[in-house]
């Protein structure tokens, strides 16, 4: 994406896209969405010259306990609730507006990603087997992983995620985040960022300064290998996901050798209009690839969008003041792989759909997904980071990626969704119509789903094989 489109899109908003509405009474969902991201170098001697942004001065810790260097400067998107929304109007309309304008912001940007989560999606989405990811917390990621790098090891980067320079790229971070970073009575969105160094290293203080401001990120220095950094990491880690990756992060601890991290993580919750009824909750079988399995099925009846396409049928749960839950579901003898190629009009909102009264029918899930990013990402044109990169806006030394691991836990039943997910990268030394009838859709078989925000951010999407 050129830097004069985004100016463009900027410039020419709809100010009649969003209007403001109030709460609905409904069943509360719980949705809780959370990703961490997690990069770690150890690095080789090199003479070449550091990028621009990296002309700072050095700055050596010597100190055995860890500190913290930079504090995020995060924008405030806070509603206090007292007894109820109608407290205090005024402080509402205005929390509000500001919402909605950050909406339209980062609606009219949202073409620009979609190259991108195409691209992601069309890697990461199987047919036999269950895979969870976040796209929008991939790219945050190596848009911080961008920043760090240079040279031919950021282009690269920069290239697959679709963005044409780091002024851009700036840019449209700060849209996302300002979009995605509220906390409300009704809905709650948390990223968070964070970059971790080893204290025996001389790192940029002006670099370090510069995300703390562009990418709300905290800087922390330590002893790598020494429990009491590992302590604060998984500090960090649990107060950042709601401490709903509390088995996963009680693991993350970082080896000696290690010598730079980088985390973004997200919180999200929302409510449902009309969710599912827990008495209605009854078992029913799944067709699975290989196999059939009874599970609990749950029931929810509602009007909703109802898309009928070439090869799949597709429901969407909308969430209150946010986005909705997509639920594709291929035609009997398809897989998702078949249909992944054309949800994506569903997803942008430009497929035609009826608005009618339908039964869901959907199995609960608790499902928990790892992915090894390396592959996908060579696949889509990234080379010189998993060999020898540039990471010298932050150190003067290169490094090789080594790992990149993706991983997500997803709960869904009566109450909501609960999400949780990390992708941890170690680099290593180099050697339409009208009905009143009500329609059945029972998902019994692998189907895709997607979870957007009111901006039109993909935040999770994934595939269900086995619930």
């Amino acid at each position: 994406m050129k830097k004069e489109d985004l100016y463009e899109a900027i410039n020419h908003i709809d100010d009649s896209y969003l209007q403001p509405s109030r709460r609905k009474n409904g069943l509360f969902l719980p949705l809780l969405a959370i990703t961490t991201v997690v990069v770690i170098a150890m690095f080789l001697p090199h003479n070449e010259e550091p990028s621009p942004i990296a002309k700072s001065d050095e700055t050596l810790i010597v100190n055995s306990s860890p500190i913290v260097i930079a504090q995020a400067k995060s924008p405030d998107m806070t509603y206090e609730k007292h007894d109820e929304w109608q407290v205090n109007e005024t402080q509402f309309e205005a929390w509000y507006n500001a919402y909605i304008e950050n909406m339209r912001l980062s609606k009219e940007i949202q073409p620009f990603l979609h190259p991108y989560e195409e691209a992601i999606m069309v890697h990461l989405l199987d047919e036999n087997k269950n895979n969870v990811f976040s796209p929008l917390n991939l790219f945050m990621a190596l848009s911080m992983l961008s920043e760090c790098t240079a040279s031919d090891t950021r282009q690269e980067i920069l290239q697959v995620i679709g963005i044409e320079d780091l002024e851009s790229l700036r840019s449209i971070n700060r849209i996302l985040w300002n979009a995605n970073a509220l906390d409300t009575p009704d809905i709650v969105s948390l990223p968070g960022s964070s970059i971790w160094l080893d204290n025996k290293r001389k790192y940029k203080t002006d670099t370090l300064d510069f995300m703390a401001e562009a990418y709300h990120s905290d800087s922390f220095a330590g002893t790598m290998g020494d429990p009491a950094y590992d302590s604060l990491l998984q500090q960090w880690l649990n107060e950042h996901t709601g401490n709903l990756l509390e088995e996963d992060t009680e693991i993350q601890t970082f080896k000696e050798t290690n010598v730079l991290a980088i985390v973004t993580s997200m919180y999200y919750k929302a409510f449902f209009g009309a969710g599912f009824d827990p008495q209605e909750t009854a078992e029913g079988e799944f067709h699975m690839p290989e196999g059939v399995r009874q599970v609990d099925m749950m029931h929810s009846h509602a009007s909703r969008k109802y898309y009928r396409r070439n090869g799949f049928q597709a429901i969407t749960m909308p969430l209150n003041y946010s986005g909705e839950i997509l639920f594709f579901l291929p035609d009997e003898g398809l897989n998702p792989t078949d249909i992944v190629d054309d949800i994506f009009p569903v997803i942008y909102q430009e497929a035609d759909y009826q608005y009618i009264p339908v039964h869901a029918i959907l199995p609960k899930l608790d499902l928990s997904t790892s992915t090894d990013m390396i592959p996908i990402l060579e696949e889509l044109g990234i080379s010189q980071a998993f060999n020898e990169a540039d990471f010298s806006t932050v150190y003067d030394e290169p490094a090789t990626v080594s790992e990149i691991t993706h991983a997500v836990r997803l709960i869904i039943d009566e109450g909501g969704i609960e999400a949780a997910s990390y992708s941890l990268v170690n680099a290593e030394e180099s050697e339409g119509g009208d009905t009143t009838e009500e329609l059945e859709f029972m998902i019994d078989r692998p189907f895709v789903f997607a979870i957007t925000g009111l901006d039109g951010s993909i935040l999770f999407a994934g595939t269900v094989a086995n619930p």
